[in-house]
């Protein structure tokens, strides 16, 4: 038995807008609305962008949200155009991290950067942050400010949520795995956070997670399909209703009701937060937040202080270095009354109002001895540092009376004698393993100084001499950033404050660090408006007699009223030294100008590590964050209109030569019948293997909105084709690739500019072997 295939009638060289007699008319077609999937991933975003905002619990202020926020929706939109492209998971998680790598050098190390990539230099800055960061967890109460680890920990937690939440919805369709990244990361912020915005963020979350759900749940409905096509809609509509009400009660209930139930202000049953409960606080050291106050909130207004003469405005001090960081654990007092405090020669009276602090230290002239108003406060007078109970000390005003302590070179000179056991206990300790060849590099700077003022001194100029101020450096004080900053030569006031102190220590100086602020700028009537970029930190000295002096290692940095002392000129950040003052170091062979920025020989014979700051070549300059960016946009921008030009020029030239290649009409036909398997293809229908052209374009009918009765014509001229002794005709050839070019025009002209683009972007096509591209029912 052999079967009769029957040639259907040739169409019209064109499609003809009305359906010709004897033939069925074209079925109408519906508007195409927007994708259930598409609402999906919006949805899953915004579960992303929730548990970003939640992390306010975490932080100070919300400078942190917008590189979090930057964070999620990269990955978001990463993630779904790997996963469009038709790229494996794998793949798509390799490129996630080159490209999460690239995001948080350019928010966080464009410094070190190469034009936004990522350098040797932004990698240890980032390894040393999150060491630094992972230190100091275990210590560490929230709310704390958003320093470089903190942030990087943060930006990188919400990356992976967000790419692995991409591919549990939409790679496994797997709803309730979906939320879990983003709720473990949800969760952990709120077993850290502090008591602020509970109830605010948690039901942000939960909304954007029972959304998620409800439109996750019609997506996988709309991908399976269902017999029931025309009750579909109808049924979501109902469904979201539902689900909007019934989520919408629960979570205003949980809003209103939930704090007025029986035991919701009693202690939990765990603590997640530590401690005793004796009223101890532990929190971050305010040296760790000075590089970020330099770098990134350099123009934030710290605070504003009246006072009739300038000075450096300390907030502690810092006398404990376990080998990574300098800290202090303190007891504090209620500010009652004048503090007990020695006599000193000069009274100063300042009035400050708090703006943009963040911090639970308060700033004053060293040292008080007097201080009314502000809220909840506090006083040590070991280290004469006031604090207050409050998160943070914005907004605050309040009056410190302080007693300045101004003394000469030649009483420094005479100061000697045995220490007292608490001195000595407390201010020469160092980790047992401290590094040999820094307190070698000590003893060689102050080689033949007798006293604990030559010494000081020694150290003193021989960093600001051989050294050089770089904020570009990575942040740290610890005694692998000791080394590492004795090697280059170049650091901040961090560095050179902790090294010193750590020398000195070697020396058998007592010495401590000191946080604060430079004067900042004297507006004319008696105040001073403080920035962020004039944070400081500065080592303090003590001798017998005295007490506690500040000296000043840093280059650039010089504290008014200390000149004779330190033969430091008064300056700061962006401003001159007000004076010069050449002076011999005691014992030194060096006579130098202390004024920064004149040519000076360095010292010679003292530098084991070939460092120096103008022996090296190395100059890293930050650049602007906007700047970055537009290099970035631009480059992104070339580059995707390359792409767009070249895949679709190199698609049709694919095709063209396909159809050269086609030595007869029925090769033609073949070729124009594998052409419109690519369109069925991007309009989400590929053609199966196993499926004859009739059974292709009985599915494309009801699952496509391609014109279905080009797409029979176009079948029927593929099984005579591939099947017919006869073949097709050249005419009829012809007339399936016009069909065809009928059909891609009507495509194109439905979609909308999104999908446009992804089409002429998508270079799948181009790497397909053409046996591939041939249909199974095509002759070999």
């Amino acid at each position: 038995m052999t079967a009769t295939i029957t040639r259907p009638p040739d169409p019209p060289s064109t499609p003809a807008t009305s359906a010709p007699a004897g033939t069925t008319p074209r079925p109408s077609r519906r508007t195409p609305t927007p994708s259930a999937e598409l609402w999906a991933e919006l949805a899953l975003a915004a579960v992303t962008i929730a548990t970003a905002v939640s992390f306010c619990r975490l932080f100070l202020g919300w400078d942190f949200l917008w590189p979090l926020l930057l964070a999620g929706i990269t990955s978001h939109l990463l993630a779904v155009a790997c996963r469009r492209g038709g790229w494996g998971g794998v793949v798509s998680f390799v490129a996630s991290l080159a490209v999460a790598g690239v995001v948080v050098t350019v928010t966080q190390y464009r410094d070190t950067s190469a034009y936004g990539f990522p350098t040797f230099d932004s990698w240890d800055s980032a390894t040393a942050d999150l060491a630094e960061a992972w230190d100091r967890f275990a210590v560490v109460v929230a709310p704390v400010p958003n320093r470089a680890g903190y942030l990087v920990a943060s930006m990188l937690a919400i990356w992976l949520a967000a790419f692995l939440a991409d591919s549990f919805a939409f790679r496994g369709w797997a709803t309730f795995e979906s939320l879990l990244p983003s709720g473990v990361v949800f969760v952990f912020v709120s077993a850290l956070a502090s008591p602020r915005n509970r109830i605010s963020s948690t039901a942000l979350y939960l909304a954007a997670a029972l959304a998620f759900a409800l439109l996750h749940r019609q997506a996988l409905q709309q991908r399976q399909g269902t017999w029931l096509a025309s009750q579909r809609d109808g049924a979501t509509r109902a469904t979201l209703r539902v689900g909007a009400l019934v989520g919408g009660a629960a979570l205003v209930a949980g809003a209103v009701l939930g704090p007025s139930l029986p035991g919701a202000g009693e202690a939990p049953l765990l603590s997640t937060k530590g401690g005793s409960g004796d009223g101890t606080r532990v929190t971050l050291s305010p040296l760790v937040d000075i590089r970020g106050r330099l770098a990134n909130s350099s123009a934030t207004l710290a605070f504003t202080v009246r006072a009739s003469e300038a000075t450096y405005w300390r907030l502690t001090a810092l006398d404990r270095f376990d080998g990574k960081i300098w800290s202090s654990s303190r007891s504090y007092r209620d500010v009652s009354g004048p503090f007990t405090t020695q006599a000193r020669s000069t009274v100063l009276r300042q009035d400050f109002t708090i703006a943009g602090l963040d911090s639970i230290w308060l700033p004053a002239a060293f040292s008080p001895i007097n201080v009314t108003g502000g809220s909840d406060l506090a006083f040590d007078p070991e280290t004469s540092s006031i604090v207050t109970g409050a998160d943070s000390s914005n907004g605050q005003t309040y009056s410190v009376v302080s007693a300045l302590s101004r003394p000469t070179k030649a009483q420094l000179e005479g100061a000697s004698g045995p220490l007292p056991a608490s001195i000595a206990s407390t201010y020469l300790p160092l980790p047992a393993d401290f590094p040999t060849v820094v307190t070698q590099q000590a003893a060689k700077v102050t080689a033949g100084a007798t006293t604990p003022y030559e010494k000081a001194r020694r150290l003193q100029d021989w960093f600001r001499v051989n050294f050089t101020y770089d904020l570009s450096v990575r942040a740290g004080h610890d005694e692998n950033a000791i080394v590492s900053f004795l090697r280059q030569g170049r650091g901040y006031c961090e560095q050179f404050a902790g090294t010193f102190a750590a020398m000195a220590r070697s020396l058998g100086v007592p010495a401590r660090v000191a946080v604060g602020f430079t004067p900042g700028m004297a507006k004319g009537d008696g105040t001073f408006q403080v920035l962020g970029k004039y944070a400081h930190a500065w080592p303090e000295v003590w001798f017998n007699g005295i007490g506690w002096v500040a000296f000043e290692p840093t280059p650039g940095r010089g504290a008014p009223g200390l000149e004779d002392a330190t033969g430091v000129a008064a300056q700061q950040a962006d401003q001159p030294a007000t004076s010069s003052t050449a002076t011999t170091t005691p014992g030194s062979t060096t006579s130098r100008t202390t004024v920064p920025g004149e040519p000076v020989e360095p010292e010679t014979g003292l530098l084991p590590f070939n460092a120096g700051g103008q022996g090296s070549t190395t100059d890293h300059h930050q650049r602007p964050l906007g700047l970055t960016v537009a290099l970035w946009l631009l480059g992104l921008a070339v580059l995707a209109g390359g792409w767009l030009l070249v895949v679709p020029a190199l698609r049709k030239a694919r095709w063209r030569r396909r159809r050269d290649r086609a030595s007869s009409p029925a090769d033609r036909a073949l070729v124009s019948w594998a052409e419109l398997g690519e369109l069925l293809d991007r309009l989400g229908m590929a053609p199966i293997a196993s499926q004859t052209p009739h059974e292709v374009a009985e599915r494309a009918a009801v699952t496509t909105t391609a014109d279905p009765r080009l797409v029979q014509r176009i079948a029927d001229r593929t099984s005579l084709a591939a099947y017919a002794p006869q073949g097709v005709s050249a005419d009829e050839a012809d007339c399936s690739q016009r069909d065809v070019s009928a059909l891609e025009h009507e495509a194109w002209d439905r979609a909308s500019w999104l999908t446009r683009l992804g089409w002429l972007a998508d270079p799948r096509p181009l790497w397909r072997r053409d046996d591939s591209e041939r249909s199974s029912f095509e002759p070999a």
